[in-house]
């Protein structure tokens, strides 16, 4: 059984570029390896990180990152069983995002995902993130 998981958090510090690319390189090879498919966004001291998968992967994995010394006051905003990923077409996967051209992208990619109340949920909850970043 599929599910998924949206969780916001804190950074502990404000990362410079070098080890946030370090993080989003660790993440995809890691993310590609289980079949995790997602996206993880980072900016300005805010994470926001899609996980979707096989229960048990996606549950060892969050237990994982609920560890994760890099960040703090971890908030679940999505967490439910899937029927299918929304993420598998996108960017072979498991994506990074760290500008505002790939958000806006991946905000339209989303709404062509019309018919699908999972892809219409993320949608609502990152379209004010959306709005409120600049380039």
């Amino acid at each position: 059984m599929l599910s998924t998981i949206c969780y916001i958090s804190n950074s502990v510090k404000l990362f410079p570029d070098e080890e946030i690319q370090a993080l989003f390189d660790q993440t995809i090879s890691n993310n590609n390896y289980y079949g995790i498919t997602g996206i993880l966004i980072y900016q300005e001291g805010t994470f926001i990180q899609v996980i979707e998968g096989e229960n048990a992967i996606i549950d060892a994995l969050f237990y994982k990152i609920e560890r994760d010394e890099r960040h703090n006051q971890i908030t679940v905003i999505l967490r439910h069983p899937i029927d299918e990923r929304i993420f598998s077409n996108y960017k072979l996967g498991f994506r990074t995002m760290n500008n505002f051209e790939e958000l806006k992208e991946f905000s339209k990619y989303l709404a062509t995902l019309a018919d699908s109340p999972y892809a219409k949920s993320l949608y609502a909850f990152l379209n004010p993130f959306l709005c409120n970043t600049s380039n």
